[in-house]
């Protein structure tokens, strides 16, 4: 039985002299570290305790090992000045070093010395919201504060309006001093509304009922001294921009300056499609019954999880003119010949919205491409399905001149992705698969030695307003020390709780690199023939037919060899399966890595005949003819 898929011609094959480099130099082929900077490692000044949080020194003190597994970029979470609220991600100076994490000077340390090992260092953007301990919050909201008149028009702010709540919203501590009678300017609700499902199922003594409503929070918040609301699409602690001043982009784009004058090789803008709204105001339509709701809250539907829809607070027209702004930095003379290229999070592509970021200036932004990575778990790992997904996905980049592709394994905001797919071998097999597809690959820190979520108790939880992302952002299991070896403080002081003891003492890095078929070495090894092939680093791709319904196969072309290809076999099944591929233009060739570990390596298979693949193995052919 086929899976499905019809081959994909060759794309990326014709490389032109040079082109090479300047795939490598725009990230063509580089691996991502996805750092999570609160939980990757501790290391103080001498003299200094522990507080159990990450730190900029501790970052330092891993580049060796970051290189050494294959990484040639690290993505660091936000480090500028924040209250903490939403894991820095609630930003109350652009310029400043948080100091639990470090000093600027620990950033420049950071910066040269991970240009000393050929590793770039991309920051986190957020160009959405700040934190309302911001400066120019401050002085948005204070009519009496001296700056008032410059900050006034900073941020979304709208007059009450007469009435009761829209059905679908509910106030929480958002309307706290409203006078009576007046109410919230439109039905627009907080992406942040998850805690309202506990509290409807509370009421319902532990169960909701089907076909019961469970209303969002609204995403304004009454301010006294104004007397009117401002838009906080996440926390009411996060006020949004307002897009629509012009002083509010050049302000960001001042922030880009700032910090790539200081060495920092590119941004990851965070929910980049929020910056464009609705100028309007026009209440938002609930999401069908039973629809798919997004990637903050999934699996949760409801008549009124009208939070989902998000169409007037994302992706509205203004959008793309704001983002073209934004990337005109990058045009300017002082980052010429830097090759600079940034990120976008946007996650209402990956969802079918029909806007793409990715179309306004290809050769200067990317979006993450979330649509893979929402079907790396148990109802998306189909053959059948990523080969549709890879396909389209090739196509569309094909279609931008100077475009990156990019996959993704995870991030801070999703589970790991062995939590997504329910096993370690399955969760290997994907990572096998994606590392072989061509452009950067994104790699979760905690995918890096096939961790799983832990359930992290209420009390010791960080993550309040969403509740569900400390699972796979708890502290690194470096080694069979105290905390795993993230930190020399107590274990109550830690930041996230590490994993038991039991756990960390007989899985960690430390352990897992002395086995060359541990997860770590062989997601390392992967990485590292991204970096060394030819094929892997500089190819085309081409979808392959197989017989199989379950198995999924594609070939990369050596750009320096005409004669040989390396093909990528999948097995998506929990059995052991034969299954003949088609298509590859070659006779036979030789097992170079297996997600099962090296005793699968070694042997030839002929591709006229069918080849063997045992339940959830990924491998690699190196193909010659």
């Amino acid at each position: 039985m086929s899976n499905g898929i019809d081959h994909l011609p060759w794309g990326f094959s014709e490389v032109e002299p040079g082109r090479e480099e300047t795939y490598r130099t725009r990230g063509w082929n580089e691996n991502v570290l996805h750092v999570y900077p609160r939980t990757f490692n501790e290391v103080r000044p001498d003299g200094e305790e522990h507080r159990g949080l990450g730190t900029i020194r501790g970052i330092i003190e891993k580049l060796d090992w970051i290189k050494e597994s294959g990484n040639t970029a690290i993505w660091l979470g936000p480090i500028y000045e924040s209250p903490g609220l939403d894991g820095n991600y609630d930003i109350s100076d652009y310029y400043k070093v948080n100091s639990e994490l470090g000093t600027l000077d620990d950033v420049k340390e950071l910066i040269d010395a991970a240009h000393d090992r050929d590793i770039r260092v991309i920051f986190d953007l957020v160009p959405n919201h700040t934190s309302d301990q911001s400066e120019w919050f401050k002085a948005s909201s204070d009519p009496t504060h001296p700056d008032h008149e410059r900050y006034r028009d900073y941020y979304i702010w709208r007059d009450p309006i007469e009435g009761e709540l829209p059905e679908n919203i509910v106030g929480g501590d958002r309307l706290e001093g409203l006078p009576s009678g007046l109410t919230v300017p439109n039905n627009w609700s907080s992406i942040f509304s998850l805690p309202q499902i506990d509290i409807v199922r509370e009421r319902y003594g532990g169960e909701i009922p089907e076909g019961v409503a469970i209303p969002a929070l609204t995403a304004w918040v009454w301010n006294e001294a104004r007397q009117q609301f401002y838009l906080a699409e996440f926390m009411k602690e996060q006020p949004t921009l307002q897009w629509k001043n012009p002083a509010v982009s050049e302000e960001i784009k001042d922030v880009v300056r700032f910090w790539l004058d200081l060495g920092v090789d590119s941004f990851r803008v965070d929910v980049m499609n929020h910056i464009g709204k609705d100028t309007e105001f026009q209440n938002e339509e609930p999401a069908p019954v039973g629809s798919e709701i997004g990637a903050y809250n999934p699996g949760v539907t409801s008549p009124h999880d009208q939070w989902k829809q998000e169409r007037l607070v994302s992706h509205w027209p203004e959008l793309g003119e704001y983002v073209t702004d934004l990337l005109s930095v990058l045009d300017e003379e002082r980052y010429a010949g830097r090759n600079i290229r940034f990120i976008l999070e946007d996650w209402m592509s990956a969802l079918g919205d029909d806007t793409r970021l990715d179309e306004l200036r290809p050769d200067k932004a990317t979006v993450f491409n979330f649509e893979t990575l929402l079907n790396t778990n148990r109802a998306g790992w189909v053959a059948g399905n990523m080969g549709r997904l890879i396909r389209k996905y090739y196509e569309h980049i094909e279609s931008l001149p100077g475009a990156v592709p990019n996959q993704v394994t995870g991030n801070h905001d999703t589970d790991t992705i062995r939590t997504r797919l329910g096993s370690a071998a399955t969760a290997r097999a994907a990572h096998f698969m994606l590392a072989a597809l061509p452009g950067a690959l994104y790699t979760w820190q905690g995918d890096m030695m096939g961790r799983a979520n832990v359930i992290v108790p209420k009390n010791l939880q960080q993550d309040g307003d969403i509740g569900k992302r400390d699972g796979e952002r708890i502290p690194m299991q470096w080694d069979a020390s105290e905390n795993g070896g993230f930190s020399r403080a107590s274990s109550e002081k830690l930041w996230l709780p590490s994993v038991d003891p039991d756990i960390y003492q007989g899985d960690n890095i430390e352990l897992q690199s002395r086995d060359p078929n541990s997860p770590y070495r062989l997601v390392a090894s992967v990485l590292l023939r991204r970096l060394s092939d030819a094929a892997l680093r500089d190819g085309g791709v081409r979808m392959l037919r197989t017989d199989h319904a379950d198995v999924l196969a594609f070939a990369r072309n050596d750009p320096t060899n005409p004669r040989r290809q390396v093909i990528s076999v999948t097995n998506f099944s929990q059995d052991t399966v034969s299954a003949s591929i088609y298509d590859t233009e070659q006779f036979g060739g030789e097992v170079t890595l297996s997600s099962l570990g090296s005793y699968r390596t070694g042997r030839e298979v002929d591709l006229g005949r069918s080849i063997e693949l045992l339940p959830d193995e990924s491998y690699l052919i190196d193909s010659s003819r």
